[in-house]
């Protein structure tokens, strides 16, 4: 079971990325954000990549170098989306609805991977369905609510786009990890997210190179921490990937809601935290269910 401890690794790390991203687009768009923080995260762990290049042989075939740039591509759009969605709304509606993934990932991964679906599995899968609902109802006169609001709310729609995103990209990882070391398929992700949008922004924006300096100089400490947990967090899911099918890894990573959840009541005072919480504990239910 040591992927479910990469896997718990992994939301954690990525709970506490979410906090310093809110807490740094305070001032920047997410476009620049998710630029500067990427390639931050690249460059902090190429020394582990260049480690583990020592000592693995690499065997690439044109499939696999494919699925790569897919997964790539894919990872970009849904922190763009996430980071989009996380500028626009609440910390912890942001964080659930990216969360229902386990939707998207066990309808993908059936179809294309042919990972089993059993009973339990299935009420897991529901369970989660429910409990996000229930984290996403702000208004307890109106179970609609959620539906209305999702309609209105544009960093809400963002954040479930990216899911869908997310959810993508998460049966690509499972099948390119068990073809490539995950300590190299992370260096590869992060490198295609940071150089793409980096060359992007440097070609529409004449300034992009001093707003990268200006930010590294003036938050250094924030896009050091965010950098070095965002290169963790991808290489321990990547590693959890590795050793267990897309259906059951991405249902753990829900542990990021109830952690979020306290966070945002913690550092931004967001309301209905106790009715989050109980959807946050149905939510674990339905993870336990399906591993």
């Amino acid at each position: 079971m040591e992927w479910v401890i990469a896997a718990t690794l992994s939301a954690i790390l990525f709970t506490i990325v979410a906090v310093l991203s809110k807490e740094l687009m305070d001032h920047i768009n997410a476009v620049n954000f998710t630029a500067i923080y990427s390639l931050t995260a690249f460059i902090l762990y190429t020394p582990i990549f260049i480690y583990y290049l020592i000592q693995t042989e690499i065997q690439l075939s044109g499939i696999i170098a494919l699925f790569i740039l897919l997964s790539g591509i894919g990872n970009i759009l849904g922190m763009l989306s996430y980071n989009y969605g996380l500028k626009h709304t609440s910390i912890s509606i942001a964080m659930p609805l990216n969360r229902i993934q386990p939707v998207f990932v066990a309808i993908i991964g059936a179809i294309f991977l042919n990972e089993i679906m059993n009973l339990e599995k299935v009420v897991g899968i529901i369970l989660v369905t429910i409990a996000s609902y229930i984290i996403l109802l702000e208004n307890r006169h109106d179970p609609l609510d959620p539906i209305t609001n999702l309609v209105h709310d544009y960093g809400a729609q963002l954040a479930l786009v990216s899911a869908i995103f997310f959810s993508a990209t998460s049966v690509i990882d499972r099948f390119v990890t068990t073809n490539i070391a995950p300590e190299l398929y992370t260096y590869f992700i992060l490198g295609i997210m940071a150089i793409t949008l980096n060359i992007y922004l440097y070609n529409k924006k004449d300034h992009h190179k001093q707003t990268i300096i200006n930010e590294l100089t003036k938050y250094k400490k924030l896009y050091f921490i965010a950098g070095l947990l965002t290169a963790f967090a991808y290489l321990a899911v990547y590693t959890a990937f590795s050793q267990a099918e897309a259906s059951k890894v991405v249902p753990v990573l829900q542990l990021q809601v109830p952690l979020t959840v306290v966070l945002g009541k913690t550092m931004f005072n967001e309301t209905h935290i106790l009715q989050k919480l109980l959807g946050a504990a149905i939510l674990i239910v339905g993870i336990i269910l399906v591993i």
